[in-house]
């Protein structure tokens, strides 16, 4: 809760506010929030109308937010938001949250244009190289770089688009065997933020994130001319249709999953997984807390990842 905007005003609000173990000294509080100075004079007066909780609304449309990065470019110093304990993240009706993807190692990048509608089109789309798994997704709203112990409420009345995992490249022997198709994206990332806790209310509309099919095996008999490209997610609207593999005498590459599902593909390569509504990646004892008033599509709730892919 806030402190009060005028009026008498005590240290021990202060320290309170502040999460501050006794003994208290102004000089513990110094930079705790925007307009409390951060060296030389401080004063109790300059707390009035601040919280330890940093709030953000957005009501625009957004690709790949990244809470840490928008609160520097928004005048917060690194040790306050570093200070800060309780972060609050709404997204109003009709904004859209997207999250473009990544190339996998030796990966083959390639940019397309926006889709209808503004930025939201993937600005690139990844392929797996022979034996690699193509790139997955960045999220749309991303919690990196925070420090450990943080409590994020997030309340979304808009629409989350998460970006699709690769399609991937075809493989290289003459044999029908595919290179894995990559993971779709989830709309909410945390990565390296230990001990933490996610609130998230979903008043809107959150998809993850279509997995990548699997890439289509090279023809025999024509010496190795040409790759035959797997198909991608169908995140953000893509299509969804497997690699041309067989107009070259080879197979198919497969098809891209729909919002949440996964690619296809065929044995022993692995189709990409369609994304989860969270994705708690090289995170320690954090915990996601969901609740769903409106729309999921998605391949579950909570995904744990022990490295960080984005």
């Amino acid at each position: 809760m806030a402190l009060a905007g005028s009026g008498q005003l005590t240290l021990q609000e202060i320290a309170t506010e502040y999460d501050d173990s006794a003994p208290h000294g102004m000089s513990e509080f110094y930079d705790a929030a925007t307009g409390v100075p951060s060296s030389g004079m401080i004063a109790v007066s300059d707390f009035h109308g601040t919280s330890a909780a940093i709030s953000v609304t957005l009501s625009g449309d957004q690709l790949n937010y990244d809470l840490y990065d928008a609160l520097i470019a928004a005048s917060y110093s690194s040790s306050a938001i570093s200070d800060n304990v309780i972060f609050n993240i709404t997204i109003n009706s009709g904004v859209t949250m997207k999250g473009s993807s990544t190339a996998g190692s030796g990966g083959r990048v390639f940019t397309t244009s926006c889709v209808s509608g503004g930025c939201g089109s993937p600005i690139m789309v990844p392929y797996g190289g022979s034996g690699q798994r193509a790139g997955t997704s960045h999220g749309c709203l991303i919690f990196e770089g925070l420090g450990s112990s943080k409590t994020f409420n997030v309340t979304n009345g808009g629409t989350f688009e998460a970006g699709a995992g690769g399609g991937a490249k075809g493989y290289s022997n003459g044999n029908s065997q595919n290179v894995s198709g990559g993971t779709g994206g989830s709309p909410v990332v945390m990565i390296d933020q230990d001990s933490c806790t996610l609130n998230l209310t979903n008043n809107g509309t959150m998809r993850g994130g279509g997995g990548g099919g699997c890439g289509g095996g090279w023809g025999a008999g024509h010496g190795g001319c040409c790759y035959k490209w797997g198909g991608e997610g169908q995140g953000h609207n893509r299509g969804s249709g497997g690699g041309q593999g067989g107009s070259h005498g080879g197979n198919p590459g497969g098809s891209g999953g729909g919002w949440g599902s996964s690619g296809t593909g065929q044995s022993p390569s692995v189709p990409g997984l369609g994304g989860t509504i969270v994705e708690l990646r090289s995170c320690s004892s954090s915990t996601a807390n969901v609740t769903n008033n409106g729309t999921f599509s998605s391949a579950g709730t909570t995904r744990s990842t022990s490295n960080n892919r984005a």
